[in-house]
């Protein structure tokens, strides 16, 4: 597309910047079509858009049909994937669970049966008690904020 095309595209569209101005002060032909293309592009943007013919929406409607319905499958499929991504971590997380209580109970046990043997009466219970309660709420905020997650997830 030569410089003299795009020129004219501007000048019909109501375009006139800098470029334009530039090519139109050492190009004749352009000055000559400047009016012409002005006054065409007004009555264009002036005009009323013509009726579509009676039946086009139909038309385009049944061509387009095949495209949208698969399209409309498209995302039924990808919110079915999303959902399941979005169920998979917390339920995961909560299948876990036991496991996780399993192994912490046997921590603290065996934290405790460890101390008894080096530590004074009563402080071995103390520590391992205390250590038990921080896991506790360590799990308690972990599995609390499940849900807050999955909201985030669901709106973001």
């Amino acid at each position: 597309m030569s410089a003299c095309d795009e020129v004219r595209a501007a000048l019909l569209l109501g375009s006139e910047e800098g470029e334009a101005r530039d090519h139109l002060a050492v190009c004749e032909a352009c000055r000559e079509a400047e009016a012409r293309l002005v006054g065409i592009g007004r009555r264009l943007a002036a005009a009323a858009p013509p009726e579509p013919p009676p039946g086009l929406r139909e038309r385009v409607l049944l061509a387009a049909a095949p495209v949208l319905r698969e399209q409309g499958v498209a995302r039924r499929r990808a919110r079915a994937v999303a959902g399941l991504r979005l169920c998979a971590a917390p339920a995961l997380a909560v299948a876990l669970l036991p496991l996780v209580v399993y192994v912490n109970v046997s921590l603290v046990a065996g934290l405790y049966g460890a101390l008894t043997s080096v530590l004074p009466r009563g402080l071995p219970l103390y520590l391992a008690g205390t250590y038990a309660v921080f896991l506790a709420g360590l799990l308690a905020a972990t599995y609390g904020a499940l849900p807050v997650i999955v909201a985030r997830q669901r709106s973001g």
